[in-house]
């Protein structure tokens, strides 16, 4: 919980730092400092709650649903906020809809699953 805690609070201020590049920079590399973390306790959780013979399967639908089903929804979503608040009359965020978004939901994953 705290990896994603951490991770959606340094894409939220990815969001907000948007003008000063080398800012940018150090915050996606803390990010990706800080998410490195999940990957191994994901699996850990998966032989924790699966049965030995439902291992497989659970790290499978975690590879599949989480790692790349997480990536193609970003990617999408993330053209959909992009799209929708370029094309609105009155601009309602642009690029920092793409990084405070997530960042939100992050957060809010976390509160409904602890």
């Amino acid at each position: 919980a705290c990896s994603v805690v951490l991770s959606s609070l340094l894409t939220l201020c990815v969001g907000f730092s948007l003008a000063s590049g080398p800012t940018v920079c150090a915050l996606r590399v803390a990010t990706g400092l800080v998410q490195a973390a999940t990957f191994p306790c994901a699996y850990e959780l998966m032989a924790t709650w699966a049965d030995s013979a439902e291992i497989s399967r659970a790290i499978g639908l975690v590879k599949c649903l989480g790692e790349n089903g997480g990536a193609m929804l970003g990617l999408a979503g993330s053209q959909l906020l992009l799209t929708a608040s370029l094309s609105a009359p009155i601009r309602i965020g642009g690029l920092e809809l793409v990084f405070v978004v997530p960042g939100v939901l992050g957060l809010v994953w976390v509160v409904v699953f602890l």
